[in-house]
């Protein structure tokens, strides 16, 4: 076997009197002597490990008792010539932290988890010593049928390696080992091998189609990335921290197989950079560094939810009695540690096409290297979905002329067409009236307070719907447009023409149909969302700079939202009901029924916790109800340019993510959300961040990591949109009783279609998986 450069040259000290010296102490047998020679071999083949220099031996002995045994044993070395091994362990504990983990921590975390039954795999320690000389002598376990193996191909086969990483974080929190973690500042020593892979992705990303707007945040991200991984290193207070392993990727693994050459067993090796820290660093290694990428992208969700279950099923039996990290909080640690992954991908994914047999490793991790992953196919396509996800006023008021009068009479018609509008009373009219000598038309629409007895009039009557909207007609969307305005944006919105609450409550706004906006069905691109993002993203960010500069402002917007679904509990219940027996029945998911059952039993809690303030992201003044039939268009040559809001009566000073979960699933069609979601949040974010700077807005910004995070934190949100809020979006309220819908009358017509039960067959496992229903 082709051997390491840095392993040809033998160290004189490492003899057979050595090895005699090795065999009494592990024996306990000072009259153990070898029966011949040991002869070395190169210890994995060239390019397997950096942070030692290994052999392998058989050590062929007698003990006194006069029987011949034999044992093989692989050993690792401190690098002592000169080159990067050496200059980047020399001032490290790296070797010290190895042996205390195999003489201590190992056999404690086995003796532990044998208890509950549990089996965990590694290899004995058979000696160790750091004078005179550093070295780690294991045994050597292939002659067993462990072997090293390749990137994993299916979720059943990366399976052993859930659980052996689940059970080496779930026995080191009970042992409360407490590591140092000093793993980036050693990473930084790599810098030349970062700098090179910027160099490389930037020249291919010049040269290749599709990343020309990736560029600049590519250039700005190599300045700041390791930075962001340092922190990201650092333990986490949002979630458990475990002993990591540190540096667990596929050649840090040893395998058993089945007949069938299956993965069955796996046993981690190479503990020199454990660490006390955030679970997040072996996560990503076990999505970025083990499996094939196919199988990322298809159990990326799948992995760290058999994780998050493996990890609380052992600590529970290993008697933690300490608060255990939820499968939600996990996935919003991942959020905010995303540095890792990326580094992952722009530093490390060369490996996976790398022959490192072939390569001098020193000249690659020093950036002399070129990367050779630049000319592959799946590295082109993986690292532009990675790029593009880790960045994406009456009539005489209004004229204020009292010599107005009117030119015939003012014809009523229906406001909207039937079903598209429940918390007003809705009328057009076209008023022509003479001013001076001039006649003039102005087109309204009028929203009355329902008056009428029935249960438009019962779920409004107690709530300040008008006032709130009058409040913004009047005062908030104005000093909206000014803002905007101000740094050359528009924000726009039908014109306020009359508005009182006595003796009548009632609303006029000038009718803008006639000037081109109309209102579309589900929205069919990302394209034609843009202008709603950019709309939304503007009316937060403005709302966010008003707060700041008056803080009585949100006290008039206070979420009552939460309180009024639950005022229609009759519909929630029967679209709940309706959507069990489609569990059950059409989808035939019987496992999910439950977790279901569960989930619209705390219904109430879970929205009152929905739609309250947040302290991990941005509050705002949210639209609050934020769907499709409340958006007007503007076309030109067949596309949308233009978008504005109507309905302002639900505003409410919430987190922003509220809109957010109606702009993914209640403006567009699902194949946009399923392909765009990403896409449409990192554009809203861009947008809201960017407006927030040009208003010199002093308060802190959000990163994109926390609002996802935050997503994440409010997904039951998302979840009650799909069994309840999918009633309006697939029900043609215009052929239906709409008090009968809202007495929960009317069956779900969502749960009879294709698209539908595709969409549910997808997203239900994902809110399993990231804990948001359990």
């Amino acid at each position: 076997m082709q051997c390491p450069r840095d392993e040809n040259d033998v160290p004189e000290w490492l003899n057979d009197e050595f090895f005699l010296h090795v065999i009494r102490e592990f024996l306990h047998d000072s009259g153990a002597r070898l029966c011949h020679g040991c002869k070395l071999r190169p210890g994995t083949k060239p390019g397997e490990h950096f942070a030692s220099v290994m052999y392998r031996t058989t050590i062929h002995y007698r003990c006194h008792r006069g029987k011949e045994a034999s044992l093989d044993v692989i050993m690792k070395i401190k690098p002592y010539q000169a080159g990067l091994k050496k200059e980047v362990l020399e001032e490290g504990d790296l070797f010290a932290r190895e042996i205390q983990i195999y003489s201590k921590v190992l056999p404690e975390m086995k003796r532990r988890l044998e208890e509950i039954g549990e089996t965990f795999n590694y290899p004995r320690l058979v000696f160790a010593a750091e004078h005179p000389y550093t070295i780690l002598m294991l045994e050597n376990v292939s002659g067993k049928g462990w072997k090293t193996g390749g990137y994993i191909t299916s979720f059943e086969e990366i399976i052993p390696a859930i659980k052996s990483i689940a059970q080496f974080h779930a026995a080191s929190v009970v042992m409360e080992q407490d590591h140092r973690c000093n793993v980036a500042q050693k990473l930084k020593a790599l810098n030349g091998m970062l700098t090179k892979s910027f160099q490389d992705l930037l020249h291919y990303m010049q040269n290749t189609e599709g990343f020309e707007h990736l560029i600049q945040p590519v250039e700005k991200l190599q300045g700041t990335l390791l930075n962001k991984l340092v922190e990201s290193y650092t333990p986490s207070s949002n979630c458990l921290n475990v002993l990591v392993h540190g540096d667990f990727h596929s050649k840090n693994l040893l395998h058993q197989y089945t007949a069938d050459g299956r993965v069955c067993e796996t046993m981690l090796i190479d503990y020199q950079i454990c660490s006390w820290t955030t679970p997040a660093v072996d996560l990503y290694y076990l999505l970025d560094t083990i499996v094939d990428q196919t199988v990322k992208e298809q159990h990326r969700e799948g992995i760290i939810y058999l994780y998050s279950e493996e990890f609380r099923r052992l600590l529970h039996r290993l008697g933690w009695v300490g608060r255990v990290t939820s499968l939600q909080e996990l996935h919003m640690e991942l959020l905010r540690k995303g540095a890792i992954e990326l580094f992952h991908y722009i530093a490390l994914y060369a490996y996976r096409f790398v022959d490192r047999s072939k390569i001098d490793f020193e000249a690659l991790l020093a950036g002399k290297a070129t990367n050779p992953a630049a000319s592959s196919p799946v590295y082109r396509r993986v690292m532009r979905e990675v790029l593009t996800r880790f960045l994406h006023q009456v009539l005489c008021e209004y004229e204020r002329d009292p010599t107005v009068r009117l030119v015939g009479p003012c014809e009523l018609r229906p406001g909207t067409k039937a079903g598209d509008h429940f918390a007003s009373v809705m009328y057009r009219t076209t008023v022509r009236y003479e001013i001076g000598a001039v006649e003039k038309a102005i087109h309204l629409i009028m929203k009355i307070k329902p008056m009428a007895e029935g249960l438009k009039k019962d779920l409004l009557k107690d709530d300040d719907f008008f006032g709130k909207e009058i409040r913004m007609y009047t005062r908030v969307l104005p000093e909206m447009a000014r803002l905007m305005e101000s740094i050359g944006e528009e924000y726009k919105y039908p014109r306020l023409i009359y508005a009182s609450q006595t003796p009548h409550t009632i609303i006029i706004l000038e009718n803008v149909s006639p000037q081109g906006w109309t209102m579309k069905g589900l929205l069919k691109s990302f394209e034609e969302m843009q202008p709603t993002i950019d709309a939304i993203a503007k009316f937060h960010a403005a709302s966010v700079v008003m707060q700041q500069k008056d803080p009585n402002f949100t006290s008039q917007y206070g979420c009552t939202i939460a309180d009024t679904l639950r005022t229609m509990h009759k519909m929630t219940d029967a679209c709940f009901e309706a959507f069990v027996r489609f569990l059950r029945d059409t989808l035939e998911l019987p496992e999910l029924v439950e977790p279901v059952l569960k989930f619209h039993q705390r219904i109430d809690k879970c929205l009152s916790d929905a739609y309250a303030t947040t302290d991990a992201c941005a509050n705002v003044l949210i639209h609050g109800d934020f769907h499709f039939k409340n958006l007007l268009h503007l076309e030109s040559e067949g596309t949308i340019v233009e978008t504005m809001f109507v309905d302002y009566q639900m505003c409410s000073w919430s987190s922003q993510v509220v809109d957010l979960f109606y702009l993914t699933y209640m403006i567009p069609e699902q194949s946009v959300k399923s392909t765009h979601r990403d896409a449409i949040i990192h554009r809203y974010y861009q947008t809201f961040s960017s407006i927030l700077r040009r208003l010199n807005y002093a308060g802190r910004v959000p990163s994109l990591s926390e609002l996802h995070a935050e997503m994440l934190r409010k997904g039951e949100l998302e979840l009650f949109h799909y069994i309840v809020f999918s009633a309006f979006r697939y029900t043609d309220l215009s052929k239906v009783d709409s008090e009968a819908f809202f007495l929960g009358r009317i069956e779900n017509p969502a749960l009879q279609l294709d698209e539908f039960k595709a969409t549910m067959r997808t997203e239900l496992w994902r809110f399993l998986y990231q804990g948001v229903i359990e």
